[in-house]
């Protein structure tokens, strides 16, 4: 199977996944509000968002990291790839062990911090545990990511979702709201237990070593995670920033449109921002040893697949967005529409622009990374400032347009100037080409009426579904195994 070909099956296949999921996840929130109630509801968010900050930090990084480190060795020989794996598993052993203890005796602080009370302590307490198999999860996922088990990854996320909604909705029907900090600990335990099963299938296949990596070798692994670590924290307190200041400018209300805007197209387009980090990643890694021309024709291969998965669907979610918003949430939503536009656009430069900044990470470019990454997100926190100081709420979705124009320049000059990349033509014909076909699309929702602007929409979707019609019977022959 050619790198094309298997690039989008493997698409296909994540897309399916995520559509299962979503179902499962519709379920499983509906029961949870029954039988838990709001404040359930909202225990459960505050202890969740608390033990994945937590996590997040005890990690390191080592979702990303300890890909980029599984797959560079895979040349070395089966032993190199254990070895790593069983350096990163004790390694996160011992941090794992300090973080439950800090967060243990910590917890009465904590509580009183989040809900004036000591009424979290034992919650948190009890719900600490899931951090223990949210690292061990990672690396476990890991070790299955980089070495490009994508059959295995979608099977886990159908069992995930199935086996997350059964636990949750039956310890909820027993529990009811004391149900709360087990169901924080569920999540990460089933993720553990299907990839554990895994990486035992695949360990059958490796010989068995003793001893682990150097710590010099150890070192710029942790480097890397600590980059990827520092840019999610970075994006994390940019976004608490922009809601704070969005709620003090305008109110709640406003916020949640806001949201709306802009999750209403990362949400949707979500399988191939996973298939880029799952499938797309640990093979550029493998791409470095032959050279720059070869990484070169699979970023711009990994770019144009994007582009042609994703403009169908920004058409028609920008065409609809009226629709899709009264479906998916309610008429009270509606002042969402004014910068969904704006956020469609946006979304169209995330695809284009994961594909380039993945090669920092695969190069272990952690200076250049963590630059990129600062960068990126300053500028639309600057951005937002100014659409808050104008209190012109539809410039909000602006300034999540222009930090991406920003974003893909930036990371487009270290690509291009530092790491002798390059673009191909039809891709940047193909680009420029989108963003005319978005553009066009938006005027002739404000310009035209309803009928026509509906009307030009479908002929813009044919036009882009005869433009791509190879890379559609690509994905076609994928999807069927055709060769």
């Amino acid at each position: 199977m050619s790198e094309k070909l298997r690039s989008y099956r493997n698409t296909a296949l994540i897309a399916v996944t995520s559509v299962i999921n979503v179902v499962f996840s519709i379920i499983k929130n509906k029961v949870l509000a029954l039988f838990i109630g709001p404040a359930g509801l909202g225990r459960f968010g505050m202890l969740s968002d608390t033990i994945n900050f937590t996590g997040s930090i005890a990690q390191l990084g080592v979702a990303n990291s300890g890909v980029q480190a599984i797959a560079s060795v895979q040349s070395q020989g089966q032993e190199e790839v254990r070895r790593v794996y069983q350096s990163l598993l004790h390694f996160f052993s011992w941090v794992t062990l300090i973080v439950i203890g800090v967060v243990f005796f910590t917890a009465p602080y904590i509580s009183g911090y989040l809900v004036g009370t000591t009424d979290l302590v034992w919650p948190l307490r009890i719900a600490i545990l899931a951090i223990i198999f949210r690292i061990r999860s990672s690396i476990q996922g890991a070790l299955i990511t980089a070495l490009q088990r994508i059959n295995m990854l979608a099977r886990a996320n159908i069992y995930n979702g199935a086996l997350v909604a059964a636990a949750s909705i039956a310890m909820a029907l027993l529990l009811g709201e004391d149900a709360v900090p087990y169901l924080v600990i569920i999540i990460p335990l089933v993720s553990w237990a299907i990839s554990y099963y895994q990486v035992r299938l695949i360990m059958k296949e490796y010989p068995s070593v003793k001893g682990r990596i150097p710590y010099k070798q150890l070192q710029p692994i942790l480097m890397i995670g600590l980059a990827t670590l520092y840019s999610s924290m970075f994006e994390t307190v940019v976004a608490l920033i922009s809601k704070v200041l969005i709620v003090r400018t305008f109110s709640e209300t406003y916020l949640g449109y806001y949201q709306v805007s802009i999750s209403i197209t990362l949400s949707y387009i979500s399988f191939i921002t996973t298939s880029i980090s799952n499938d797309y990643y640990p093979r550029l890694v493998l791409k470095l040893e032959e050279g720059i021309d070869a990484v070169n024709d699979f970023v711009n291969e990994q770019i144009g697949i994007s582009m042609h998965l994703i403009m169908p669907i920004l058409i028609f979610m920008l065409s609809f967005s009226e629709l899709m918003i009264r479906i998916l949430f309610s008429e009270k939503f509606m002042p969402a529409n004014g910068i969904i536009g704006y956020s469609i656009i946006g979304t169209f430069l995330t695809v284009v622009s994961w594909p380039v900044a993945y090669t920092f990470l695969a190069r272990r470019a952690t200076r250049t990374y963590m630059i990129t990454e600062f960068s990126g997100n300053a500028s639309h926190l600057l951005l937002i400032l100014g659409a808050l100081y104008l209190r012109t709420f539809e410039w909000l979705g602006a300034a999540y347009f222009l930090h991406y124009v920003f974003y893909l320049t930036l990371i487009s000059f270290f690509f291009l100037g530092k790491y002798g990349g390059r673009y191909t033509r039809q891709n940047i014909i193909t680009f420029f080409s989108n963003v005319v076909i978005l553009s066009l699309v938006v005027a002739a929702k404000h310009f035209l009426p309803v009928i026509i602007s509906t009307a030009v929409s479908v002929v813009l979707i044919a036009a882009v579904l005869y433009m791509g019609r190879k890379e559609y019977r690509i994905l076609f022959n994928s999807v069927t195994r055709k060769r």
